[in-house]
């Protein structure tokens, strides 16, 4: 995407080269990266209904959705849709899937309820528990039901 420039993808679609974070300030490898509440603010959408709200930001979602939780940018969304990621090649530590759980609860505990998932195998992983190979990638996606 380092090539991409903002652009219209269809008549009700618009690709804003900004990444998703839980800060405001460009990162290591230059991407500008920005809270959602703030590209909100900056589209105008802070009081609109979003549809769909589709991300998958590489593991970054652990750090990004509790802040879109803790800030309420997340109370206008409809539908939300993201690939976690428990961890993209190894074993996670117990730590993660601790982590990881909270905050399905808190998305949860704010109206999101799951409709769809699906493993992707591209993040794989050998268990250390039973010598299996499993997921480390789940496309989620979330209806808001309250």
């Amino acid at each position: 995407m380092s090539n991409e420039t903002d652009h219209r993808r269809g008549a009700l679609g618009y690709f804003h080269k900004i990444g998703l974070g839980n800060f405001n300030q460009v990162n290591p490898s230059g991407w500008q990266l920005k809270r959602l509440g703030t590209i909100q603010k900056e589209l105008g959408h802070t009081n609109k209904k979003i549809d769909v709200l589709k991300m998958d930001i590489e593991e970054w979602e652990w750090r990004t959705i509790p802040d879109m939780l803790k800030s309420g940018a997340l109370s206008n969304v409809r539908q939300f849709v993201t690939e976690l990621h428990i961890n993209m090649h190894f074993e996670p530590m117990e730590e993660a899937y601790k982590m990881g759980l909270s905050t399905l609860k808190d998305l949860y505990d704010e109206g999101f309820r799951i409709f769809w998932t699906h493993r992707n195998l591209w993040c794989r992983f050998m268990s250390r528990f039973d010598n299996e190979m499993r997921a480390g990638c789940h496309e989620v996606s979330f209806l808001k039901v309250s």
